[in-house]
């Protein structure tokens, strides 16, 4: 499981920030935001990230490190 920024810097195409932005469907700044930590996006920009980056960065990789208690009411909240 990879985090948006290392999927970004390891993918063998190279674009601006404001490229990929375009490509996941958010704006540079929150996208910005994401990648430096200090937002943590939306449940349903998270699953089209999943989806855009063809499973490769999980919904799943923003809840790790949370307790057991929290990771499943942040799973709960996003499954409904």
């Amino acid at each position: 499981m990879q985090t948006l920024g290392q999927y970004i810097s390891n993918h063998p195409i190279r674009a601006t920030q404001r490229e990929w932005a375009r490509f996941l469907g958010v704006s540079q700044p929150y996208l910005s935001q994401i990648l430096s930590g200090t937002r943590t996006p939306h449940w349903r920009v998270m699953r089209r990230i999943e989806e855009r980056t063809r499973g490769a960065v999980p919904m799943a990789v923003w809840f790790q490190g949370l307790d057991e208690r929290s990771a499943d009411t942040a799973q709960e909240a996003v499954a409904s």
